[in-house]
């Protein structure tokens, strides 16, 4: 099973706008729909062709926007009949040429069919859910593809998403730290002053089955303020009885990580969301 945690960063308010920052992927072309994919399927292609596709590319540099995607430039594929293709290039209007010029007789009919292509492709289909630094992304629901040299193996719709009875939605991000810090809020915050729990910064996290299965401190040093046992055994009864929705990770269980730093201002008796 594959751990794939993501981090909301909710001492960081400025991190967790929207998901615009995305660079934009390689298309798929499926049907009438056109796709952003995350995937680069290029990448298994043996060393000469490659090295031929970047002697064009470079011969007709002159015609690409290095501004869309760092590093490189995006793939047209196209699945036709069980075959993945690669059509064209964008930004390229010698696209055709370059194709040609690289995979010589293997390209036919104004596209390369990709047999030096074997894995799995993931196709985004609904809302994006969860994305992490390196752009590893979490959608509402997949269609995923099994390919060996380029032929679809297999194929088979996937969803992430799972509501629960009486869950809590996490659909939005924010849905996560928003009930956390309005439970914490609710609870005895002079009673959790006391005991040495705030200020205090904890790492929360919530299970395959949206349940919160751990919670522990932030830093060692945040632990040996007090009496970290006891505040870790509060903490977790304060958050025994929530249900999230079930969120999974190209449809295997997952679970994810919380960040929280909470502060308590004696004064307004008002707890603070660092």
């Amino acid at each position: 099973m594959k751990k794939f945690a993501f981090l909301l960063s909710l001492l960081l308010p400025g991190v967790t706008s929207s998901y615009a920052s995305i660079p934009p992927g390689d298309i798929l072309i499926l049907g009438k729909d056109s796709i952003h994919i995350p995937a680069r399927p290029l990448v298994n292609l043996d060393a000469g062709t490659l090295g031929r596709l970047d002697h064009w590319l470079e011969h007709f540099r002159y015609e690409k926007n290095i501004l869309y995607l760092v590093g490189g430039y995006r793939r047209i594929w196209q699945i036709i009949d069980g075959n993945m293709y690669l059509v064209g290039l964008m930004d390229y209007k010698h696209s055709d040429q370059i194709l040609r010029e690289t995979f010589c007789d293997d390209y036919k009919d104004g596209k390369v069919a990709a047999y030096w292509f074997t894995g799995t492709l993931w196709v985004p289909d609904g809302r994006l859910l969860r994305m992490d630094p390196f752009y590893n992304c979490i959608y509402e629901k997949e269609k995923m593809f099994e390919l060996v040299n380029g032929k679809v193996h297999e194929q088979k719709n996937v969803t992430n998403y799972f509501p629960v009875f009486n869950g809590i939605r996490r659909m939005d991000r924010n849905a996560v730290k928003d009930t956390l810090v309005k439970l914490f809020r609710q609870s005895d915050l002079k009673k959790l002053m006391a005991c040495g729990c705030l200020p205090a910064g904890y790492e929360i996290c919530v299970n395959e089955k949206g349940k919160v299965e751990d919670v522990s401190f932030l830093s060692l040093a945040e632990k040996r303020k007090g009496d970290g046992d006891t505040c870790i055994r509060e903490i977790r009864r304060i958050l025994a009885d929530l249900q999230f929705d079930i969120i999974k990770w190209h449809g295997r269980p997952d679970y994810e990580l919380c960040d929280l730093g909470l502060f308590y201002d004696e004064e307004k008796n008002e707890l603070i969301l660092l």
